[in-house]
Parts: structure tokens; C-alpha cells; sequence
């Protein structure tokens, strides 16, 4: 007998022998045949081993097709549309929204909400209270201000429409009541069609109609586009449907009909009350509770970079020191990728401060039963916040790794030009990094014979020393890939940025020979910075459990304690932090014999000593020790708060505060703004120097009055100035193209079709599709068209699985609709792509679904053409496809703003406020004070920028859909300056910050050490920023010869090296001989970092113009020019 573990095999009918058929009555046990053992007999050990190998033939046979189902289920949930499903649907956390959004979704009565009850779907996708309580009550509210104030317009216009009314040709009614005689029997069908038969269609109403329906519909949507993504952006598109249904419908009755927004409005108010109600009820979330869930999103990336960190600085300690160069270089590429990796983690942690930010606000009135207050929380994210931003000087700290190891300063990555590289099979993207190659190769190595060439390193073993020691006087005159590449380029486009490649190459020859010294301090900074790290690692993870165990304590009792470890956290931190001020010393011993008072090294020697690799072990230590000492704050913040709030409480804030946070809603300004001039720009902004007088813009078409009073008058003036912003020209064409695509619906010969054909989704698509620049137009066609036709088809399947072929069940509807609307609110809430598919799928889904002439028209009888199923699909996918298109066409109308232009006049204005904000950080730099406060004001513009500077890497996608027979668009170009000017500002606040923590004498030295005291070399660098930003801005070509590149200037500066400039006019407390001590020195471990800070952003102004170069081009060409080789 088998055991009773094994489990029997499954024996199919065709398995059985022939000597046992199968019994027709399964029920009966078979009559066995004469002869033959009865059945209760086991069988015999053959038959057991004839029947197992049958078995696991036939398993054989079906496993091959197991197994291709469950590769078609790998290949289609690794596909980008579905691979973020099986992460949101795994963590109960994401669908408690989830359900809460299903549940609010219902199918109320139609005797009470009317035809128009299927605006309950639409106003429950596109508004689901998804969101913490405040937040979703927030959006209701602003749904129903702007609701009632789009239906208080409509009435107007409904009022002053009935008002130029004249009383109907009765030939006109009899004809219609002629028509439709045969419907007399059932009065409701038979009124109902002659007045949407276009009966009582006037002129002079319609006129009125269109003309309030462009103007209402304009201006609601020129105030979305100026607060967008804000509390009342869907609010702002559901007042545009009120508007264009109120009004559309109203015009066919003799009558003022005030009631038509009723058929939006009702529906909304029921779906809107059942939000509210089920974000109160159904798992209820507070801000607090999902504000410090979102605090993983910064702990968690950081956490995640000090475990690199630390097994790069473990591996690098393990490893014995390199003993030739190919071994040295292969170490320090080691070091640079992995440091790359880090560095990516490291920025990975800023994407988790914008959800934080943003919701930041809502903390002051958040009603929450917790044990930390939204005050509390407001300073725990201030706290967090440094964090982040000192570990952006720990990124820094790596790109200087990969810098200087590749000696790729200048390297814009805009030479990587898609054209470029698959102009030539094989060729590896362009650069204008040098690389190693014989003296008659002029054809750069291929991936495969080389994996490593792209990585740069000046020496003789990875870059031919010819390079630097074997050129002739021409910049020209050595070959290699350099040569190689411009040459290609030269095919395709006339190559730039030859002087500043020349420049550069001159600069970087003096640590030509310096990664052996580069990579020894390598390795002492690992040895002494390992336990720090692995304190961070621990306190940040410690404070990720702290604020994650806060967040589910809400109970009405009191739970055990668990412990989180933050009083060891913090001690094992503060103690790693008070070694490291020890240990970090061991740096220094390298140079001991240099500065050995008892055995002086000769000039020489001490101004060649490789200073590069002790100054970036400084850049490491400070921020190291910034960052240590930011968690740290952080961490006895958050042993404070564990103290003094032990147990759970109410929270709700003051009265006040509401009217205080409801005025600041929509106070943010669109990334539009200012583009058509420098009003907004703080490059011009009235600022007062006590000695260079007044800095204001001029206007240079226009010199002041003499007369004051005409003065006054010319600043009235320019409030006609809106007349030319692109905002209201978008407005115009709104509000335009909706009373273009509703003119069907005001002429009584095609008003019938325009209402039985549901012509109002037309104008509905027509206006939400159309944006300021085409490229955004042509995104949207594109977005809804495929939302649009994903929803039409999952809602006819929907449909007809629940009605079949008949014309409607709802109980077989309720069935099927209690799986898909779940299903669908997950993909509304949840789907990481483009809002706008997130939304209009499941939306269309909900129409095609609950439509009222789904499921009316079937039970009630025929209302329009779009009666069920595949007939409301169809036409409201053609609407859909009639309304985009107009919109799209519409864009290109005069006048047609292009969003390439946009970004290009975006990125200059950027420009030209880096300029403005490193004046800033000088003029507070100079100040005569002994101490001085890091620049508040300072630190609020470089956030503000930062923050507009990520939103306009979003509209890069969009703008490559303006399509262009004259080239192709260079969005690489684009997005290397995006780069760059990200780089720019994050090391802009890094030296406003260290700056700010020297004293008078040291800051004085920096600014003398790095040439920005020096006049000529500042109006170099402001030159730069203006010819770059004026360049960008007016498409104009940059010069072939500029003061770029700045670092080769910085490098003229009369001091170079570790020593400190020496003034007589100082006080003497700085030193006039740099020792170890000195160097050993916390002030020096500043100035040190001031001088890597500013030669890094000289050379990320360098990147600009050689970018900007690639960009418009070069003019201004001298021939016969040859640059002598010269070491600076």
C-alpha cells in the first residue's frame, strides 16, 4: 500500500486499461465482468508501475505548457506598463485608498439625480479621496466653490439669453410636433425630442451662450494653468464641464432653464458628500500618519549609500597598496565606479523631499490622534531636510572621485550626440575626453576592444603622454581619439569648443601624474572614516524604525515599548564623531616630511607636492563630519520627542489657521512665469551696493519722464503688458476653440446631431487637450488617445459580461462592476506614469459603463444614438479623437508658442540667476564682520530655483513632440545643461554655507586663494554667466575665443598649491608658513573645501559654455592662431 504521505497520482479516463471501461453511472460501482478480478483487489506491482509511468508521461506532456504560460506571465509583468503592479499590490498599506475610493463609488438613484447620473463615476475617478482626510476635504471644497461659481456664470448667461428671447414661430413648433406625432403616446419621449430637436434655437441666445460658455470656460482654465498641480486643479476641469453642459443644454428650451447645471452638479454633490464621508469612515489617515510614512523615502536611499560606502572603504582597506601603475589605475577605476553607484543613491534620497515639502503645509491643520504634533513633525523634516542636503556635499565629494580620476571637468556630455554616435557602426559616444591611442590612430577604439575607454586618465600608461610632452606649439598637433572625434564630428556638424578642449588639457596636465598619490590618500581616508560611516549607516536606520514605530503607535493604550536603539544610536555616533576628529589627522602624515621644520623642503619641492588628493580627502572629512553631525541632530530631535510625548493625544489646530492655509493654496507661481521678459528674474532684481551705486534694469526702448506725474502714468502702462502673456493668449484660444467646437450646437440645423451624437465630449477634450506649447498639445493627443481607447475596451467588457447581449442587468452590472471598479480605482491611484492616463482610463472605463444611455436607454427606452455597450464606446472614442485633434490643430494657430523655445529661455534664465545668487553669496562673503550668518535669503532663492529647475526637466519629454522637418531636437544637449546647472546651484549652497562658517581672516584668504576678490577675474566669471544666458536667450552664437575656461584662469592666481595667501594688512591670524598643525587645522580643512568648491563650479560654468556652444554655435573665427603649450 502507498503511505499515506505520498500523494496519489491524478489517473484520466484515458489512463484506465482496456479491461476496465468507464462505467456510465459514475455513481454506481461497475458490474465486473466474468473473469476478471474484482475491483476492490489491488493492483498488481506491474499495473502500479504501467499506470505511474502514464501518469508521468501525461505530466511530462502538460509541464511544457505550464511553463509557457508562466512565461507569458514574466514577459508581460516585466513590461513597463504592468512591472509596477506586483510592488503596490503586495503592500496592504496601498490598498486601504484602495477600497476606501471603492466603496465611495455608487450607483444612486436616477429618479433623484437624473440623466446625467453616470457624472457620479466621473467626479469619483477623477477626484478619489485617495488622500488624508484634510487633503481630500481641501480638493472637495474647492470643488464645490468653483462649481457653484461656474453655475452662478452659467445662470447669468442663462438669464440674459432667456432676456434677448423672442417668442417662437409657431410654424416652426407645428412642424416639429408634425415630425413626431407618433410619439404622442408616451408625452415625456414626445416633448423630449422636440426640444432637442433644435426647435426653439435662436440666434440672439446663442450668441449669448457661445459667448458665456468661451469666456467662463477661458478663464477657469487660464487660472488651472496658473495653479497647477495645486487643491483645484480637477476642481477647475469639472467647473469647465458644468459650464459646457449647463450651457449646451439650455439653449435648446424656450425657456431660462437655470436648472441645466443641476445635471452636473447634483451628481457631484452626492459623489462629492460620499468622498468626504468615506475619507472620514473608511480608513481615516492623517496627514501626520502619511507624512511620517514618506520619511523612508529619504532615510531609506542614504541608509542605503553609507552600506556602499562602507563596502567600498572595506574593500579598499582589504586591499594591499598598488605597486604598478596598472594596477594603480585599475584600483582607481574601481574607485570611481563604485563611487558612481553611491553618488546616484546619494541623489537618489533628494527625490523624497519634494511628497514631503509638499505636504508640509498641510501639518498646521491636520486633526490626528498621535504622539507627535504637526509642529513636531514640521521640525523633524527641517531636520531631515539638512540631512539630505549635507549628503548632497557627500555626492559632491564622489563626482570629485570620478572628476578628477577621469579628468572629466570639462566634459559637457553634449558631444554625446545621438546623430553622432550612429552616424559610424561601432563608434563609442563622443566626448571630448582624450583617451588612449597610438600616435597614428585616428579612429577611436570600439566598445568591444576597449570596455574602459571611455574612462579618462591622464598618465602615460592611459592616455599617451604625447598628449601633453610629444604636441607640437598647435593645439592640433597631437592625434589620438580627441583629434579622432572631432574630425567625425566635422562630418556632421562643424565641431566647437576647440579653445576651451585646449585650455583644459593644459590645466590637467599638471596632475598628469598624480593617481598614485591620489589613490594612497584614497585609502587613508577609508581607513579613518569607516567606523563614522558605519555609525551613520546605523543611526539612519535606527532613526528609519524610530519614525516608522511612532507612526503605527495611535492606540488608545498604551503598547510595550520597543526599543529602537536610539540612545545607542546616538552615542555610538557622537562617539565615532570624536574619533574621527582623531583619526582624520592620519591624512596629513604624507606630508609631514615636506613641512619638517628640522629638514625644510626646498620650494620647489613643496609647490609640486600633489596637493589634489590631500584637498579632496579634506572635502571628504568635512562633509563626512557635516552629515554626521546632521543625523546626529537628528537623531537627539528625535530622542527629545520620545521623551516628551510618551503617549498617544488629539491634535487639532487653531481656528485661524484655516483661512491662513486656504489663502496660501494657489499662491505658488507656473514655471511659465517670467519668460517673456526679466520682471521675475533676480538677475535684475533693485539691490544697493555702498559703493558700485544702484543695479536696476533698463528698459532700452524707453528713457524716464522728466516729469514725475508721466512717470506714475508709464507704470500704469505696463498692467497692458498681460496682453501679450502667453497665459491669456491661451486663455483666448480656450475659450475660442470651445465656442468653435459647441457652434453645432447653437444652429438649429445641426443641433439635433450635435446633442444626439453627444458633441459635448468634443468640446469637452477639445478644451482640457489644448496647452500653451504644441509639444504639450501633442503629449496630451497622445495620452488620451490611448487612455481613451484602453477604457473604451475594458468598459465593453465590462458591459457585456455583465449584460451580455441584452440591453442592461443591473444586478449582472453590480456583479461585474464590484470587480472592476476596484481594479480600476487601483490603477487611478497607484499608476506610475502620466496623470492624465491615470486618469482618463479609468474615467472612460466609468462612461462607457455607467453612461445613462447604458443602462436608461436600455430600460427606459432610447434618449440619444449612444444607446449601450459598443455603440456608447464608439462614438465617445471618435468624440475623443474629433476633440484632441481640433485641439491639436488649434495649437499651431497664431499665436503658437513652442515649448523648445520655452525650455531654451527657462535654462538662460537659470543662468543668469546663478549669476545673481553667486553675487549674493560674495557680497555676504565680504562682509567686514568678524562672524557672519549663512545668507537666509541666499538659501531660499538657491531652494526655489532648484525646485523650478526640477520641474522643467519634466517638460523635456513633451517638447520633443513638436515635430520639425528642419532637424531633430537635441534634447542630450538639454539635459547635460540640466546637469550642470543642477551641479551649479548644489555647489552654490555648498560655498554659501562654508563660507559663512570661517572667520573673517580665513574667508579673506579663500577669496584671495581662489581669485574672487580678484576684479578682473569676477567680471571674467559674470561675463561668462551673461554671455551664456544672453546667448540662450536671444539664439544668438557664442564667441570662439571667451574668458572659458575659468579654471585654467583660476590657476594663474599668484597662490597655488597648499600654501595661504599672506596679507601684511591681517591681524596675523593667519599663519605666514603653512606647517602641520596648520594642516591639520579645522579652519584649513574649510579652506580647503572652498578652494575644491570653487574650482569645481568654475568648472561647471566651463561645462556651460562648451554646452552652449554645442548649442548655438561659434563665431567670431580668427585664423592662423596657435596657442603655446604652457603649464598653469
Amino acid at each position: 500500500m502507498p503511505s499515506q504521505d505520498t500523494p496519489a497520482p491524478i489517473i484520466r479516463i484515458s489512463q484506465l486499461p482496456p479491461s476496465a471501461p468507464p462505467s456510465p453511472h459514475p455513481s454506481q460501482p461497475p458490474t465486473p465482468e466474468p473473469g476478471t478480478p474484482p475491483l476492490t483487489t489491488p493492483p498488481s506491482r506491474d499495473e502500479r508501475e504501467s499506470r505511474s509511468k502514464h501518469v508521468r508521461l501525461e505530466f511530462e506532456q502538460e509541464k511544457p505548457s505550464i511553463s509557457t504560460w508562466r512565461r507569458w506571465y514574466q514577459r508581460v509583468i516585466s513590461h513597463h506598463w504592468f512591472s509596477w503592479v506586483p510592488g503596490k499590490a503586495s503592500l496592504w498599506p496601498n490598498w486601504k485608498p484602495v477600497i476606501r475610493c471603492a466603496l465611495a463609488l455608487i450607483r444612486a438613484s436616477e429618479a433623484v439625480l437624473g440623466y446625467a447620473a453616470f457624472f457620479v463615476l466621473v467626479v469619483a475617478f477623477m477626484i478619489p479621496p485617495s488622500q488624508p482626510i484634510v487633503q481630500s476635504l481641501e480638493v472637495f471644497v474647492n470643488l464645490f466653490f468653483f462649481a457653484s461659481l461656474a453655475w452662478a456664470w452659467s445662470c447669468l448667461g442663462i438669464f440674459i439669453a432667456g432676456a434677448v428671447r423672442v417668442p417662437t414661430d409657431p410654424a416652426t413648433i407645428a412642424a416639429a410636433e408634425e415630425k413626431w406625432a407618433y410619439l404622442q403616446s408616451n408625452p415625456t419621449s414626445y416633448q423630449m425630442r422636440i426640444i432637442y430637436e433644435g426647435t426653439y434655437i435662436q440666434a440672439n441666445p446663442s450668441i449669448v451662450g457661445a459667448v458665456f460658455l468661451s469666456v467662463g470656460t477661458g478663464i477657469f482654465l487660464w487660472y488651472k494653468l496658473r495653479t497647477q498641480p495645486s487643491p483645484a486643479t480637477f476642481p477647475l476641469v469639472l467647473s469647465c464641464i458644468l459650464i459646457d453642459v449647463s450651457l449646451t443644454t439650455a439653449a435648446f428650451y424656450p425657456d431660462a432653464r437655470y436648472t441645466t447645471g443641476l445635471l452636473f452638479f447634483l451628481p457631484m454633490a452626492v459623489q462629492a458628500g460620499l468622498g468626504m464621508l468615506a475619507a472620514l469612515l473608511v480608513f481615516p489617515e492623517s496627514v501626520g500618519h502619511s507624512f511620517q510614512a514618506k520619511f523612508s523615502g529619504v532615510l531609506g536611499p542614504l541608509g542605503s549609500a553609507m552600506k556602499a560606502t562602507d563596502a567600498l572603504f572595506v574593500d579598499a582597506g582589504s586591499q594591499s597598496a598598488a605597486s604598478d601603475p596598472d594596477s594603480c589605475f585599475a584600483r582607481l577605476d574601481e574607485w570611481t565606479d563604485k563611487s558612481k553607484a553611491i553618488r546616484q543613491q546619494l541623489l537618489a534620497s533628494l527625490a523624497g523631499v519634494p511628497p514631503l515639502r509638499a505636504q508640509q503645509r498641510y501639518l498646521s491643520v491636520d486633526i490626528s490622534f498621535s504622539r507627535l504634533s504637526g509642529h513636531d513633525l514640521r521640525e523633524l523634516f527641517d531636520l531631515l531636510a539638512t540631512v539630505q542636503a549635507r549628503s548632497g556635499g557627500m555626492a559632491f565629494f564622489f563626482d570629485v572621485i570620478v572628476n578628477n580620476a577621469k579628468h572629466t571637468h570639462l566634459d559637457s556630455s553634449a558631444f554625446s550626440v545621438h546623430v553622432v554616435s550612429q552616424s559610424r557602426p561601432g563608434s563609442r559616444p563622443a566626448s571630448i575626453r582624450g583617451g588612449e591611442a597610438d600616435d597614428d590612430d585616428e579612429t577611436p577604439p570600439t566598445p568591444d576592444q576597449d570596455d574602459n575607454h571611455d574612462r579618462l586618465s591622464i598618465t602615460a600608461k592611459r592616455l599617451h603622454l604625447g598628449l601633453f610632452h610629444r604636441r607640437s606649439g598647435s593645439p592640433f598637433g597631437h592625434r589620438g581619439s580627441h583629434v579622432s572625434l572631432l574630425d567625425h564630428l566635422r562630418k556632421i556638424q562643424q565641431p566647437v569648443g576647440m579653445y576651451e578642449s585646449q585650455r583644459y588639457m593644459d590645466v590637467e596636465r599638471a596632475f598628469a601624474d598624480d593617481a598614485p598619490h591620489t589613490l594612497e590618500q584614497l585609502d587613508l581616508l577609508a581607513e579613518c572614516s569607516l567606523p563614522l560611516v558605519r555609525a551613520c549607516q546605523t543611526a539612519l536606520t535606527t532613526a528609519d524604525k524610530w519614525i516608522l514605530t511612532v507612526k503605527s503607535d495611535r492606540h488608545f493604550y498604551r503598547h510595550k515599548d520597543v526599543p529602537c536603539g536610539l540612545d545607542d544610536a546616538t552615542s555610538g555616533l557622537q562617539s565615532a564623531l570624536d574619533d574621527f576628529h582623531v583619526r582624520r589627522l592620519e591624512v596629513v602624515k604624507a606630508y609631514n616630511h615636506i613641512f619638517d621644520p628640522n629638514y625644510p623642503a626646498p620650494d620647489d619641492e613643496r609647490r609640486k607636492a600633489h596637493f589634489r588628493g590631500l584637498f579632496q580627502n579634506f572635502v571628504a572629512q568635512y562633509h563626512l563630519i557635516e552629515f554626521g553631525m546632521a543625523v546626529l541632530k537628528l537623531l537627539r530631535h528625535m530622542e527629545e520627542l520620545d521623551r516628551s510625548r510618551p503617549s498617544r493625544r488629539f491634535w487639532y489646530p487653531k481656528p485661524w489657521t484655516f483661512l491662513k492655509h486656504l489663502h496660501g493654496s494657489h499662491q505658488e507661481r507656473h514655471i511659465t512665469d517670467g519668460e517673456d521678459d526679466n520682471d521675475n528674474d533676480p538677475a535684475f532684481n533693485h539691490e544697493v551696493d555702498d559703493v558700485l551705486g544702484e543695479v536696476k534694469k533698463r528698459n532700452p526702448e524707453y528713457a524716464p519722464f522728466d516729469s514725475a506725474a508721466l512717470n506714475v502714468l508709464s507704470r500704469f502702462m505696463t498692467v497692458f503688458d498681460i496682453l501679450e502673456s502667453r497665459s491669456l493668449m491661451y486663455a483666448v484660444k480656450a475659450g475660442i476653440l470651445g465656442a468653435l467646437t459647441t457652434l453645432p450646437n447653437f444652429i438649429a440645423s445641426s443641433a439635433a446631431f450635435y446633442y444626439y451624437n453627444r458633441g459635448v465630449w468634443v468640446t469637452i477634450m477639445a478644451q482640457l487637450t489644448l496647452a500653451v506649447f504644441s509639444g504639450d498639445t501633442t503629449s496630451a493627443w497622445l495620452g488620451r488617445l490611448v487612455a481613451s481607447f484602453w477604457g473604451c475596451l475594458l468598459g465593453m467588457i465590462v458591459w457585456y459580461i455583465g449584460s451580455g447581449s441584452g440591453k442592461g442587468n443591473p444586478y449582472g452590472l453590480g456583479a461585474a462592476c464590484a470587480v472592476a471598479f476596484p481594479l480600476a480605482m487601483f490603477f487611478r491611484i497607484h499608476f506610475p506614469g502620466q496623470v492624465l492616463t491615470a486618469v482618463m482610463t479609468p474615467v472612460t472605463l466609468g462612461l462607457v459603463i455607467g453612461y445613462v444611455s447604458s443602462y436608461l436607454n436600455g430600460t427606459l427606452g432610447a434618449l440619444t444614438d449612444a444607446q449601450w455597450g459598443w455603440d456608447v464606446a464608439w462614438r465617445r472614442f471618435v468624440c475623443v479623437v474629433i476633440g484632441i485633434t481640433a485641439a491639436w490643430i488649434f495649437s499651431y494657430l497664431p499665436p503658437s508658442y513652442s515649448a523648445k523655445r520655452a525650455i531654451r529661455h527657462s535654462y538662460a534664465q537659470v543662468i543668469a540667476a546663478s549669476g545673481s545668487v553667486f553675487c549674493d553669496v560674495l557680497s555676504n562673503a565680504n562682509d567686514h564682520h568678524y562672524h557672519i550668518k549663512e545668507s537666509f535669503d541666499t538659501r531660499q532663492k538657491l531652494l526655489t530655483w532648484r525646485t523650478k529647475l526640477n520641474k522643467l526637466s519634466v517638460r523635456h519629454a513633451n517638447a520633443a513632440y513638436e515635430f520639425s522637418l528642419r532637424g531633430r531636437w537635441p534634447e542630450e544637449r538639454y539635459r547635460a545643461l540640466l546637469d550642470t546647472l543642477q551641479d551649479t546651484l548644489s555647489l552654490l549652497t555648498q560655498l554659501n554655507h562654508v563660507l559663512a562658517q570661517l572667520d573673517r581672516p580665513w574667508r579673506k584668504a579663500l577669496l584671495d586663494r581662489t581669485r574672487l576678490s580678484d576684479h578682473a577675474f569676477l567680471g571674467d566669471v559674470l561675463a561668462v554667466l551673461s554671455m551664456c544666458s544672453t546667448a540662450l536667450r536671444s539664439g544668438t552664437s557664442l564667441p570662439q575665443i571667451t574668458p572659458s575656461p575659468l579654471v585654467a584662469r583660476f590657476r594663474e592666481g599668484k597662490f597655488k598649491g597648499l600654501d595661504l595667501p599672506n596679507d601684511p594688512s591681517d591681524s596675523g591670524e593667519i599663519p605666514s608658513l603653512v606647517t602641520v598643525e596648520v594642516l591639520e587645522s579645522e579652519n584649513y580643512m574649510r579652506y580647503a573645501l572652498g578652494i575644491t568648491t570653487t574650482f569645481s563650479l568654475l568648472s561647471r560654468l566651463d561645462r556651460i559654455v562648451v554646452i552652449c556652444k554645442t548649442l548655438l554655435g561659434e563665431s567670431y573665427h580668427i585664423s592662423g592662431l596657435h596657442f603655446e603649450q604652457e603649464r598653469v
